[in-house]
């Protein structure tokens, strides 16, 4: 049966980001609807205040990336860790993407700090040791791209690790059969990703991004990545 699944988004602060490119929410949208054509979406502006009401309004929720802190003090940030928080006491299927990786870890007991590494930017080999009823098909390294200088350094109670990175130990997690995380970017395609690296040469020093866009010779592996979400959704593997 298609599946109705609201997006939080908190992609605040990155405007010009997304004026030649659909938004983090109509992105994500479009990675899920690659695998699941008849499912639905909704966007709801965590960063405005909205949240879903009723809580169950949809049949899962993602909580998307973006260029603010989840330890900021924001009202709309606070106010998305508390609507984690119901989601996750009603037992809604909750999956986190990079900021929404981290907010589910914070929001949840976690601790999230700055990665001692600095910037992380551009294609990255993930690599999966753990494992979920819908990690399926199997892989255990997978391209996928990164865009964070912030990482989970505490998981939550329960929380079982699925995936690291070189710099990144706590890359991906679930809780139980209703949370999954992932601190990459599986919704991003390559060429949004390419030009959020020239976006981030205004910022970052020359050697940064160079590496990045060397790396950008390997594209993710984000289809694939998008089963797994979807099977998570749906609560079975394919």
């Amino acid at each position: 049966m298609p599946l109705k699944i609201g997006i939080l988004s908190t992609c605040v602060g990155a405007e010009e980001l997304y004026e030649k490119y659909a938004g983090e929410d109509k992105q994500i949208a479009n990675r899920l609807s690659n695998v699941r054509p008849d499912w639905r979406f909704e966007t709801y502006r965590a960063y405005l205040g909205e949240f879903p009401d009723p809580i169950d309004a949809c049949d899962g929720y993602v909580i998307s990336g973006s260029p603010a802190s989840v330890n900021a003090r924001a009202e709309w940030v606070g106010g998305t860790l508390s609507c984690i928080r119901k989601f996750f006491a009603a037992g809604h299927p909750i999956l986190g993407i990079c900021f929404g990786h981290q907010a589910i870890a914070k929001a949840l007991g976690g601790k999230v700090a700055l990665d001692k590494n600095g910037w992380n930017l551009g294609s990255i080999n993930v690599r999966f040791q753990g494992q979920a009823p819908w990690m399926h098909p199997r892989r255990n390294v997978m391209r996928m791209y990164a865009v964070h200088n912030e990482q989970v350094v505490s998981p939550p109670s329960g929380a079982e690790i699925l995936g690291h990175t070189d710099n990144c130990p706590i890359a991906s997690f679930r809780i139980g059969n209703h949370v999954f995380t992932t601190q990459h970017h599986p919704e991003m395609t390559g060429e949004f990703m390419a030009y959020v690296v020239d976006h981030m040469a205004l910022y970052l020093d020359t050697e940064i991004i160079s590496r990045a866009k060397a790396s950008l010779e390997s594209r993710a592996d984000n289809d694939f990545f998008a089963q797994w979400m979807a099977n998570f959704f749906e609560g079975r593997p394919s």
